[in-house]
Parts: C-alpha cells; sequence; structure tokens
C-alpha cells in the first residue's frame, strides 16, 4: 500500500507540475521567438524572388505565405528586395516584416513618370491561441528630391477565411514634396488569418524644366499585433484540480 502511495504521489506530482507549467504559459505576453524560412537562400530573410516562387517566412506563430506578383512597372530586380522576418515585437506591435529595396524603389526622374508594383500574400496564425487584432506599416527610409508628385506604400486587408474575402482595412504610408508619412495602423475583430494585397506607387515629376530628381522607398516595415484567445475554463479548472490533488495527497501521506 506503501508503494501504491509513493506511485499516486509521484503521478500527482508530475501531473501538478504540467498543470503549472501550462496555467505560466498562458500568461506568457511575449511568446517564443523565432525567423524560419523555407525555399530561400538565407535563414532569416527571403528576396521577393524567392518569395514568389514559393518561399514563406514564418516569424513565431506566423507564417507569411502564398505570395503573387500581381503587377510590376516600377521594381525591375526583384532578387534584390530583401524581405526579413521581425521576431522583436512580443504581441505588440507583434512579428512583422522588413523590406530592404536597395535602390530597386528608386528612380531619376526626368519627365513625368507614373509606375507602380501590386503583390500579395497571406498571414495565418500557426499554433499558440494568438489571434491578429491590427497592422501597422511604418516607413523607415526613403528619398524625395527636386520633384513634385509622391511615392507610396497601400495596403489592404481581407479576411481569408471567408469567400469572396470581405475587405477590413487599409494602411498608406508615403512621402512628397510637403513631407512624409511615417506611419499607419487599422484595427480590425481578432483574426486567425489574413489576405493582404500591396501596392507600391510612384508617380514624380522634375521640379523645373529640365532637372532630374530623385524619388523612391528604401525600406518599410509591416507588423501585425496580436491578442491572446483566453484560456477556457474547463482547462483552469483541470490544472486547479490537479494541484488540489497533490496537497490531499500531501496532508494523508503516512508518518
Amino acid at each position: 500500500m506503501q508503494g501504491h502511495n509513493k506511485t499516486l504521489n509521484h503521478y500527482l506530482k508530475r501531473s501538478a507540475s504540467l498543470a503549472a507549467a501550462f496555467i505560466m504559459l498562458s500568461f506568457t505576453t511575449g511568446g517564443y521567438s523565432s525567423v524560419i524560412t523555407i525555399g530561400c537562400s538565407e535563414a532569416e530573410s527571403c528576396t521577393l524572388e524567392e518569395l514568389f516562387a514559393g518561399g514563406s517566412i514564418t516569424v513565431n506563430d506566423k507564417i507569411f505565405e502564398n505570395w503573387v506578383l500581381d503587377f510590376n512597372t516600377l521594381v525591375y530586380d526583384f532578387s534584390q528586395v530583401v524581405v526579413t522576418g521581425l521576431n522583436d515585437g512580443g504581441y505588440d506591435p507583434g512579428p512583422g516584416l522588413r523590406y530592404e529595396f536597395n535602390g530597386n524603389l528608386s528612380i531619376k526622374v526626368s519627365h513625368e513618370i507614373e509606375l507602380d508594383t501590386v503583390f500579395y500574400y497571406t498571414v495565418a496564425t500557426t499554433e499558440e491561441p494568438a489571434f491578429i487584432k491590427d497592422a501597422s506599416l511604418t516607413l523607415i527610409d526613403y528619398q524625395f528630391e527636386n520633384v513634385f508628385g509622391g511615392v507610396g506604400v497601400n495596403e489592404f486587408i481581407s479576411q481569408c477565411q471567408l469567400h469572396p474575402w470581405p475587405y477590413i482595412g487599409d494602411l498608406s504610408i508615403g512621402a512628397n514634396e510637403e513631407g512624409a508619412g511615417f506611419f499607419d495602423s487599422v484595427e480590425f475583430t481578432r483574426q486567425p488569418s489574413l489576405f493582404v494585397s500591396t501596392e507600391l506607387l510612384l508617380y514624380a515629376y522634375p521640379t523645373g524644366l529640365g532637372g532630374i530628381g530623385s524619388a523612391g522607398i528604401e525600406s518599410f516595415e509591416q507588423r501585425f499585433s496580436q491578442t491572446i484567445i483566453p484560456v477556457p475554463p474547463a482547462l483552469w479548472l483541470f490544472g486547479s484540480g490537479l494541484l488540489g490533488l497533490v496537497g490531499i495527497a500531501r496532508r494523508k501521506k503516512p508518518s
């Protein structure tokens, strides 16, 4: 009987440890931190060319995949555009991507031009019970000299678990001769996945007759902040019950 009690106590202690770990995990606010790429030559970044060829980037519990180029008159070498996973945002501002164009979104302007590129992808939750609650764009670096017009990034976000995909918000950042809009965000009801359409736009003409200016975006960041889905009450009761059983077993332990 004493051996049976030892076995029972050992089982209850192990179960309680797991329950306590589960309860502590449900309080986590930062999530784990990792970046994984598939179909790309680098461990934490892909070129747009690799992504359009079927590559993907997973940042913590969010996977960015299904990349498709829809239209292009602006970017002339997608193999030089680097997309890096950002895993330093916890749940807010959340995981995201940094786009670096390395001169491929900068144009010398000697006459009126209007160019744009449109691509889209999906972002979805893979493991943790953390849904997406808002999206943001931040302009990091740009150039806009001796020209009129504007350069910008426009995004249109839709739900992707329903068909046709319902539109839920849009974002816009950019610069013109009057200055720059460095940040924009949009909130929505929490979503497990999103369809994101991104437009890179440049419209410019020189400020003076015969002059030459320059316009372009060098880099920007995309973030998706998250909200934790509450732990179901039944699981809390399960964990609390195991801890209670350990206490009872200890009180009944023979001297």
